[in-house]
């Protein structure tokens, strides 16, 4: 009897063990770095064979979560993640990746994803007291991040860039080691907001960051960020540069969807500079990775529909470039394409190319008027960002001392007082012996000049010499009408058109043409070119920045970098 009990122990000892090794074994698989839906909600459905270890339970639930996140079925994820947190209790780390924060975390981000901004926004802040409570540096700015990008989702962007730039400090103090995010998100706020050059100032953070993990993709995403600001600012050699390397990068990882974005991209940068041979090979590789219909492939779809429609519009071929305008049309909500000038323009070069002109010009003016739009808030961007380093340089000098900015500036004026107190008294003692010298002079012309004849003395002024001017140049435009050179203000280029501004008119003349069939033909003109899409009479020319120009009709122009030394040359050499 005694050992039957011995065996029987034994016995219960050995599956106790085999058990409690099984689950060991489970929580060591969830550790991994596991993205794929099948496997992870294998693991979980494996966890839940356990349904007295409620810790064990709460990790099935949320590994069942992130498959849910990783499908993009947010309504799925946000169920399994509440259902996760009624396994758990706050403050407790069951595992370096696994707590009651860190669920929470994604059910706020899974709130967001479903459009309940207001349970997000409590979740994060719910996070935040969580963190005060516990004295976590690392939470609590982790917090600020998830709510700073709930309003960039809801395109709150001024609050975001507040919170992201909070957050990014407190995580800058704490050396942490995937700062790398919040740098790469603080770009893509700006980005958003059209102030390309700040947003590369972060993405260049985020690219040396990102040497600090030993994930490759946030690399990746780092380097298409990067080339999305650059593609804005119209250097597509370094954007096709840095398209390149994060290409590279996913196929070495094997991620698919990311490497038909990238070629979308590609594809997109060689379609502004309408080199259409290169766009329609890229176009038609990432077709051809491209995975089935999904929620996630939405966007990249439309976008490979867009330029597929600009590449067969330019190849004539109108049977395709109208199946893939009817997709456009079925899919895009008609707010949403109005949104993007280049689908705009594509619409409109279809239209024109069947002859129906007056759909063309519908949409042509569209893109026009999307592209005022644009690039209004690229000014303001622009106009804001000076603001905010004059505001930061102000808070700089307050913290060094307002005393000494006081002094300094007390000194300045008296220096200026006494200087100009000196000039102005030399000034008058030169003008007094000038008026001297002049009376003096005059006295002895009386005297010695006949009395039948006055002296008459008529200085030469430069200025008033008469300057040979260009020969001026009439143009003919393809709708019969004549313009004057002289009366061209500038123009833009406008797709397979260019804009054709004149004094004499509110609305521009729109011709069928390429902006460097128009530059050829004002050769020998005072025309000089600002950028890739404008040329510019410099008769009318009032200023020159630092990226625009202002012209003496109030009108504000795009200034590239290309083009900079030779317009202030020319800018600085014309006749006054």
């Amino acid at each position: 009897m005694q050992n039957f009990k011995w065996r029987l122990s034994i016995l219960f000892l050995f599956l106790t063990g085999s058990i409690i090794g099984q689950k060991e074994a489970l929580v060591e698989a969830s550790l991994k770095d596991v993205r794929n839906p099948r496997l992870l909600d294998s693991l979980a459905a494996e966890m839940m064979n356990y349904p007295a270890d409620s810790v064990l339970m709460g990790r099935a639930f949320f590994l069942k979560g992130l498959a849910a996140t990783y499908s993009a079925n947010a309504p799925l994820a946000l169920r399994n993640f509440k259902e996760s947190l009624l396994y758990l209790e706050p403050g407790i780390a069951y595992d370096e990746r696994f707590n009651y924060e860190v669920v929470l975390k994604n059910l706020a981000i899974a709130y967001h994803r479903v459009g309940n901004a207001k349970s997000g926004d409590s979740s994060f802040l719910r996070l935040q007291e969580l963190a005060l409570a516990q004295n976590d540096s690392l939470k609590y700015a982790l917090a600020i991040k998830g709510r700073a990008n709930g309003l960039m989702n809801r395109q709150s962007f001024d609050s975001a860039a507040v919170l992201m730039r909070e957050a990014t400090l407190i995580l800058q103090n704490l050396e942490y080691r995937g700062i790398a995010s919040s740098y790469l998100s603080l770009g893509s706020i700006y980005g958003r907001i059209y102030q390309e050059e700040e947003a590369l100032k972060w993405f260049r953070k985020a690219l040396v960051s990102s040497d600090l993990l030993p994930d490759k993709r946030m690399r990746a995403r780092v380097y298409n960020n990067m080339a999305v600001a650059l593609r804005a600012l119209n250097e597509f050699d370094s954007a096709n540069y840095y398209l390149q390397q994060a290409l590279g990068i996913q196929v070495e990882l094997g991620s698919i969807f990311d490497q038909v974005e990238i070629l979308a991209n590609l594809a997109r940068n060689h379609a502004k500079l309408e080199q259409w041979e290169q766009a329609s090979e890229l176009v038609n590789q990432a077709w051809a990775k491209m995975p089935p219909p999904s929620p996630r492939s939405g966007r990249t779809r439309s976008n490979l529909w867009l330029l597929s429609l600009g590449v067969s519009n330019n190849n004539g071929d109108t049977a395709l470039a109208r199946a893939y305008l009817d997709s456009l049309q079925s899919q895009l909500p008609y707010q949403q394409r109005l949104q993007d000038p280049d689908l705009l323009n594509a619409f409109a070069d279809y239209y024109e190319k069947q002859a129906q002109s007056d759909s063309a010009l519908k949409y042509l003016h569209l893109a026009k008027d999307r592209e005022k739009e644009l690039q209004a808030r690229r000014n303001a961007a622009e106009i804001k960002a000076a603001a905010n380093d004059l505001e930061i340089a102000a808070l700089r000098k307050q913290k060094e001392g307002q005393l000494k900015a006081y002094q300094l500036a007390i000194i300045a004026v008296l220096s200026f007082v006494l200087i100009g107190g000196l000039w102005l008294r030399k000034s008058r003692k030169v003008a007094a012996r000038t008026l001297q010298e002049k009376a003096a002079l005059k006295d002895a012309k009386q005297e010695t000049a006949p009395k039948d004849f006055e002296l008459i003395e008529a200085p030469l002024n430069l200025s008033e010499q008469v300057l040979s001017p260009v020969s001026e140049l009439n143009i003919k435009l393809k709708s019969k009408v004549i313009i004057r050179s002289k009366d061209l203000v500038y123009l833009e280029s406008d797709g397979h058109y260019v804009n054709l501004f004149l004094t004499s008119q509110k609305n521009p003349e729109i011709e069928r043409t390429s902006m460097k069939a128009m530059e050829e033909r004002l050769k020998g003109q005072d025309f000089v070119r600002i950028h890739r899409s404008y040329l510019v009479n410099i008769d009318f020319l009032k200023a020159v920045y630092a990226s625009k120009v202002l012209l003496h009709n109030g009108t504000e122009l795009p200034l590239s970098r290309t083009y900079k030394e030779e317009l202030k040359q020319r800018f600085e050499e014309r006749p006054k």
